[in-house]
């Protein structure tokens, strides 16, 4: 995968090729593009900035470590471009919620097994 963002960062050349990479359709508005460990290949966060300004119906989603970013010397970020947000792991009562398993949930927070 890392070879992808080796050259042109354009859309129109890495929609097709993570494509095939994957295995998968990619087609705008309707799939998730992933971005995995993103600051094992700077350059794919680089690319964030190509789909924003480019193909901004594409929706890009990447993860990772800013400190791994940071320890990249000469690394683009693509200021102005990126949302950042930090999420936490959820609590096994919230994930019952996001599973619409409510009367479960209620029961644990309760603790009320009788």
């Amino acid at each position: 995968m890392r070879m992808l963002f080796d050259a042109d960062l354009s859309v129109e050349r890495l929609i097709p090729a993570l494509s095939i990479e994957s295995g998968t359709r990619i087609t705008p508005e309707d799939t998730l593009v992933i971005f995995d460990e993103v600051q094992e290949v700077p350059r794919a966060m680089t690319s964030l900035k190509m789909f924003n300004e480019a193909a901004p119906e594409y929706d890009v989603l990447a993860t990772g470590s800013a400190l791994g970013i940071a320890m990249h010397p000469g690394f683009s970020f693509p200021v102005g471009k990126v949302s950042r947000l930090k999420l936490y792991p959820m609590s096994f009562v919230e994930f019952l919620y996001a599973c619409k398993q409510y009367a479960l949930a209620e029961m644990l927070e309760s603790k009320d097994f009788s």
